[in-house]
């Protein structure tokens, strides 16, 4: 039986005290294969270090960088991930402010990968 990846996109601009609640909500699901990615729209909160995730290697426009293989470069990666079913969890963060709708359209053409993975 084939499962489908389950994409998670979440932007984000000063979430505020829900954050923590949010991030603890996403990690506690058991779907054995799903992928969490946070796009800070440049907070002023310092959420994004709240993030317990591996980070894209960014080149200097702030774009995602891919290594040979097409695959993104993810520059560590942290270790609560290992206690989750979450099989990776990435953040970037937009050196502009773009809006919800910019960043889940660059999240979804740089972070979904196949056309079976379910985004959402």
């Amino acid at each position: 039986m084939k499962t489908n990846k389950i994409k998670i996109i979440v932007s984000f601009y000063n979430p505020g005290k829900f954050f923590d609640v949010c991030i603890n909500n996403l990690l506690l699901q058991d779907y054995d294969d799903y992928e969490i990615l946070f796009i800070d729209d440049s907070s002023t909160d310092e959420s994004y270090n709240k993030i317990p995730a591996g980070e894209y290697k960014v080149d200097t426009d702030g774009k995602p960088l891919y290594d040979d293989g097409g695959e993104l470069i993810i520059e560590y990666s942290h270790p609560l991930l290992e206690k989750t079913k979450c099989k990776k969890m990435i953040a970037w963060r937009s050196p502009n402010r773009n809006g919800d709708l910019v960043n889940f359209h660059n999240g979804v053409f740089n972070f979904v990968e196949n056309d079976d993975d379910i985004v959402v």
